[in-house]
């Protein structure tokens, strides 16, 4: 391949692992939304511990996910830099 299909390739990547991120971010959120809204923690007390647990990792989740994507903006960005000058 040549230089610039890497580069397309790598761009290509980058961008269908930062959706993965925002689509996982998001069912972070919308998935403690419908446990609220539903009362799934009263209604069924032995998923109340699971709940629990998803809670406590939920800000390592996100942590992660924006991170890593944040990592490859930035490594896009700085290879889109070098490939105009």
């Amino acid at each position: 391949m040549s230089m610039s299909q890497k580069l397309a390739y790598l761009h290509i990547s980058g961008s269908f692992f930062i959706l993965i991120s925002l689509f996982s971010i998001l069912t972070i959120f919308y998935g403690d939304y419908l446990i609220i809204k539903l009362n799934l923690e009263n209604r069924f007390p032995k998923l109340a511990k699971f709940i629990q647990l998803r809670r406590k990792f939920q800000h390592f989740y996100i942590l992660i996910d924006i991170t890593i994507s944040s990592i490859i903006l930035i490594i896009i960005i700085y290879i889109n830099i070098i490939f105009y000058f």
